[in-house]
């Protein structure tokens, strides 16, 4: 989720960008709920023992995003993706952007059960109501030239 509110990343211009079309969706989730998971693992190592399974707090399209992005922020955010010209021109931002157009990184967690597990996850409008309201209002911000 941090990743989508970068400093200088266009939500002071009213815009965001990402490496997805609009309408596909991907999964985000918070540092601050990785290091949670993390240490219920760490906290119950019999009942993980050998499991593996992917991440995430919620599942968001482009054009939800800057839903969201719009009613947080208070203005309007506009989506778009990511010009093709950009993971041409450098490879490992190619690679990143040919593994969520085929679905690699797009995430494949099961979100109930991540949540029946770990119930405070954070969705991405909670996310952005509480600890990421900080973030988001920085990257809002006039970039200073």
């Amino acid at each position: 989720m941090e990743l989508l509110v970068a400093p200088g990343a266009g939500l002071d211009a009213g815009r965001v960008s990402f490496l997805t079309p609009p309408d596909r969706v991907f999964q985000v989730i918070a540092v601050r709920d990785i290091g949670r998971i993390v240490a219920g693992v760490f906290g119950a190592p019999d009942r993980y023992a050998g499991r593996t399974f992917d991440i995430a707090g919620d599942a968001i399209a482009g054009r939800g995003l800057a839903e969201q992005l719009t009613r947080a922020a208070g203005r309007p955010i506009e989506y778009s993706r990511l010009t093709a010209s950009l993971p041409a021109q450098d490879e490992a931002l190619g690679r990143l952007a040919a593994l969520f157009e085929d679905g690699r990184l797009a995430g494949h967690a099961d979100l109930d059960a991540l949540r029946a597990e770990f119930p405070s996850l954070l969705r991405f409008d909670d996310w952005l109501a509480g600890p990421g309201a900080p973030l988001l209002a920085a990257a809002l911000a006039p970039a200073v030239r």
